[in-house]
C-alpha cells in the first residue's frame, strides 16, 4: 500500500468518527483533524482541490470551535421536591440506556428522601443530580448525569460552582462511588479526589464552609 494512502485512510476514519459524535465540540475537533490530514494528503499526492478545500474546512472548524468555547450559555438549577415527579420520570426513562453506561446501579426507588436537582441550559433540561444524606454533613451522590450533546463539562462545573446544599442542613462533603473508568475521570475533573479511607472507587469533594445558601443558586422549586 502506498504510504500516502494511509494518510488518506486515517483522514477518512477521523471524519467518520466525527459524524458519530453527539458532542458538538468533539465533532468539530475530530472533523478538523480529519480535514487537516486530508490537506496533507492532497499536498502529498498533488491533488490541489482536495488540499485547498480541506484547508478551508480546517479554518471553518477553528472558527466554530472558538465560538463554541467562548459562548456564555444561560444556566439555571431547579430543585425537584418529589421523586414522583412525572417530568423527572420521563427524563430518566428517555436517557435510561445512557445513564446505565455510567451509573449501572442507579435506581431512584431505592434512595431515601433524595436531593434532586435539574441542570437547565438555555432553559433545556440537560443534566440531573441525585444525592442522599449520609450522616450529619455528608451527601452521597448517586447520579450526576448530563446528556451527551452537552457533555463538555460546562454544565457540571456550573453546578458544582453554584449549587450549595444548605437548605436541608449543613452539608460539607459530597461522596461518590463508581467502578466505571470514564466516570472516575469525570469526578476528578470536577474536583473530586480519591477517598482511600472508604476504599477503591470512592471519591470525595468538600463543600466550602463559606458557601452561599442554596436558595441563591436555585430557581423556584417545582
Amino acid at each position: 500500500m502506498n504510504p500516502y494512502d494511509l494518510v488518506g485512510y486515517a483522514a477518512s476514519a477521523l471524519i467518520l468518527i466525527s459524524m458519530s459524535l453527539g458532542n458538538i465540540i468533539r465533532l468539530r475537533v475530530f472533523n478538523l483533524l480529519g480535514a487537516a490530514l486530508f490537506t496533507v494528503y492532497g499536498v502529498l499526492v498533488q491533488a490541489w482541490p482536495v488540499a485547498v478545500l480541506n484547508a478551508i474546512v480546517v479554518g471553518v472548524n477553528l472558527v466554530h470551535i472558538q465560538r463554541l468555547r467562548a459562548r456564555e450559555d444561560a444556566f439555571e438549577l431547579l430543585e425537584i421536591r418529589s421523586a414522583q415527579s412525572d417530568f423527572l420520570a420521563r427524563f430518566i426513562d428517555r436517557n435510561a440506556e445512557d445513564i446505565r453506561r455510567f451509573f449501572p446501579r442507579f435506581d431512584l426507588r431505592t434512595i431515601h428522601d433524595p436531593v434532586i436537582v435539574l441542570i437547565l441550559r438555555e432553559l433545556r433540561p440537560v443534566g440531573l443530580f441525585v444525592a442522599e444524606r449520609e450522616g450529619e454533613d455528608t451527601l452521597r451522590v448517586h447520579l450526576d448525569y448530563v446528556i451527551p450533546e452537552y457533555r463538555d463539562l460546562k454544565s457540571a462545573r456550573y453546578f458544582y460552582r453554584n449549587w450549595r446544599p444548605s437548605l436541608r442542613g449543613a452539608v460539607r462533603r459530597l461522596i461518590a462511588h463508581t467502578d466505571v473508568a470514564t466516570h472516575r475521570d469525570y469526578l476528578r475533573k470536577v474536583g473530586f479526589v480519591a477517598d482511600r479511607a472508604h476504599g477503591d472507587g470512592w471519591f470525595v469533594r468538600d463543600v466550602p464552609a463559606d458557601a452561599p445558601p442554596l436558595a441563591s443558586a436555585l430557581s423556584p422549586r417545582r
